[in-house]
């Protein structure tokens, strides 16, 4: 071959290219101003061409490649196998017919290897704001780089972090790069399960901690119970607070471990952890260092509740009137519910998050610094002058004073769907034998939660998904039946597993 034929290969970010069986084999788009990948100055017979591609393609997605003559008036013809079949036509006559070379061993065609450096990087990510790490060494850590999945796919809409934002469509963006040792907010469109980058494993997986908030990776790739991920800082009395972030915020406190929502670490997680003193290194202990059974989180997830990166949390007590397994409401000046705090064991707040305003959207969703708080609980609403601040934490002591029911009632199940255990709320007026029942869709008894005389009250019952002899029952649809003199009431529930 002649080096007045030396080709080039050249690339050209253009999706939807059409291919067809001619001199525009390639598309319509004029390859001459593009960029040359490399330019070949020999071509040996039946050997093979190999092309480092590594600095020119930059993400995942629909990326389209130009095979050209360097001198003009020189001609290259490119077709791909699959345009080589057509049904009832014999391959020789065909090729014969459409003047392709009958040898397929010559046909040019593309291939592509994974090295070393490519990373599948499994993180779950759901609708909306996310908190996760990514602890990996990029060979390129611009948000674009690791997150190009994402944006290719049209999911990305923001990613924040005490460091700056990246938005793909604001060139104004302040996130230049992504470390491997930090947490990152990032918001979807839509729920992913994986990201494509190139990458390694951290060489040093130890991260520094500032005395304060600090928003980190947790980098390995097993669960650790916080009690053994942060140990040695529990022993010296250095840990304050852990904040997790799973379809809603999640808290740790040292200090209240019984109303504590955060109690096991997740791979591919971002975490904020806030300690009283600096520590130069931190390191998360191996899997055989833990002391044994996971524990489980506790996330309070509410239909009415928009979860945001701005929160703070409210614990305390509760008396009066209350059933345990309800929730009470955190209502906004808008009227928006911004938070609902779990009532357990003996009139305990579980520790729970209240939400400030999403700040990329345009509506109000959420509360603004320094508003008041509002508590709705039964019916009965309590004003407070406790005020909005993100990252703060408030013990709170409401009192509510429910009046007794006029009339029977059978409230829906909550959580619905639920695992492992609902709360089913009831009313009862009157002195009076209440029975409250669980069938399977055949209407076969199932577990008896109540039967016996009730005084006037309200009240509630938890079913944990057994039957009556403690055996763990089927996901599906259940019925819960109340039955009391004059009265009866028949709700679904749904048990996921």
């Amino acid at each position: 071959m002649k080096q007045r034929n030396v080709p080039s290969y050249k690339k050209y970010d253009y999706k939807g290219w059409n291919e067809s069986i001619g001199s525009k084999n390639i598309g319509l788009v004029d390859k001459t101003l593009l960029t040359p990948i490399d330019t070949l100055m020999s071509i040996t017979e039946d050997s093979l061409i190999s092309i480092d591609l590594t600095n020119s393609i930059e993400s995942n997605g629909e990326i389209s490649f130009a095979l050209g003559a360097s001198i003009q008036g020189d001609s290259l013809s490119f077709y791909s196998k699959e345009k080589l079949l057509k049904d009832g036509i014999p391959t020789d006559i065909y090729l014969f017919w459409a003047g392709f070379a009958p040898k397929t061993s010559v046909w040019p065609s593309l291939s592509f290897t994974q090295d070393s450096l490519s990373v599948s990087y499994d993180v779950s990510l759901s609708e909306g704001w996310n908190l996760i790490s990514v602890p990996f060494d990029g060979v390129k850590s611009r948000p674009k780089d690791i997150l190009g999945t994402l944006i290719n796919n049209d999911q990305l809409l923001y990613v924040s972090s005490p460091k700056g934002y990246y938005s793909p469509d604001d060139p104004y963006s302040t996130l230049g790069t992504l470390s491997s040792k930090d947490g990152y907010y990032v918001k979807v469109a839509k729920s992913a399960d994986k990201i494509y980058f190139r990458g390694k494993v951290l060489a040093d997986a130890s991260v520094s901690l500032s005395a304060g908030w600090n928003l980190i990776s947790y980098y390995p790739d097993y669960e650790l119970n916080i009690e053994d991920a942060f140990a040695a800082l529990m022993s010296s009395n250095n840990l304050q607070y852990v904040i997790g972030f799973d379809e809603g915020a999640l808290v740790y406190d040292p200090n209240a471990t019984s109303s504590n929502t955060l109690n096991v670490l997740k791979p591919t997680r971002g975490y904020w952890v806030k300690v009283n003193e600096a520590v130069s290194s931190f390191s998360f202990p191996s899997q055989s260092q833990s002391s044994g059974k996971l524990a489980v989180n506790h996330p309070l997830r509410h239909s009415e509740i928009k979860p945001t990166p701005s929160f703070m949390f409210l614990k305390g007590k509760i008396t009066g009137k209350y059933s345990v397994g309800d929730v009470v409401k955190v209502i906004s000046d808008e009227g928006k519910t911004v938070g609902a705090v779990g009532i357990t064991s003996g009139g305990v707040l579980r520790n729970s998050p209240v939400y400030g305003d999403d700040f990329t959207t345009e509506e109000i969703d959420g509360l603004e610094a320094g508003e008041q708080l509002t508590f709705v609980y039964d019916g009965d609403t309590l004003s407070s002058e406790i005020q909005f601040n993100s990252m703060s934490h408030r013990d709170i002591e409401l009192e509510f004073e429910a009046p007794l029911p006029s009339s029977f009632a059978l409230h829906q199940n909550y959580p619905n769907p639920f695992n492992p255990v609902t709360t089913i709320r009831y009313d009862v007026p009157d002195d009076g034998l209440v029975r409250i029942i669980i069938y399977d869709l055949m209407g076969r008894k199932i577990k008896t939660l109540v039967d016996g005389v009730s005084t006037p009250g309200r009240y509630s019952i938890t079913w944990n998904g057994t039957d009556d002899f403690g055996k763990p029952v089927s996901s599906g649809m259940y019925f819960y039946r109340m039955k009391s003199i004059d009265f009866q009431s028949v709700k679904k529930l749904m048990l996921l597993k």
